[in-house]
C-alpha cells in the first residue's frame, strides 16, 4: 500500500468495509475518481427500538474507464438530494470529527463542483467493489 492510499484509509476509516475498496484498487485515494453515478436505490427499514423510519441509499458509482465500480449503502440518510445528469465531476465524503454534530450526520456526501448530489448519512458501508460490470 502506497503512502497514499496509507493517508486515504486514516481518513476514511469509519467507512465499513473499506478495505474491499483497497484490496480492489490499492492506489485509490481520491472519490473523485467516481466520476459516474450508475445507479441508486432508496429504500426504508423500521427501528423497533425507537420507533423510527430510517432512510437507506445504496449508490453505484463507477470511474469512466470502467475500471472501477463500488456500490455504497449510506445508512440512514438526511438531507438527501439528487439533480440532474449522473456524471459527476467532483464526487466526495467527507467524515465529521466534531463530536459536537448530530450522530445523524457523521458522513457528507456530495458533489462539490455540480452540486448533482447532497446528502449526510450516520453510517456508511462499501458493500462491493470492482471492474464496472457491463
Amino acid at each position: 500500500m502506497n503512502a497514499a492510499s496509507r493517508s486515504f484509509q486514516e481518513q476514511f476509516n469509519a467507512i465499513k468495509n473499506l478495505d474491499k475498496l483497497l484490496q480492489e484498487a490499492p492506489q485509490f485515494s481520491s472519490w473523485s475518481t467516481l466520476d459516474l453515478l450508475t445507479g441508486f436505490r432508496m429504500y426504508t427499514d423500521y427501528d423497533y427500538e425507537s420507533w423510527l423510519e430510517i432512510h437507506n441509499l445504496e449508490l453505484t458509482l463507477a470511474a469512466q474507464d470502467g475500471s472501477l465500480q463500488v456500490v455504497l449503502l449510506c445508512r440512514n440518510i438526511s438531507a438527501f438530494s439528487i439533480f440532474g445528469e449522473f456524471q459527476i465531476a467532483g464526487f466526495s465524503v467527507e467524515v465529521s470529527q466534531d463530536p459536537e454534530q448530530s450522530p445523524g450526520r457523521k458522513f457528507h456526501i456530495f458533489d462539490d463542483e455540480d452540486n448533482i448530489i447532497h446528502l449526510f448519512c450516520r453510517e456508511l458501508e462499501i458493500l462491493q467493489a470492482g471492474p464496472m460490470e457491463i
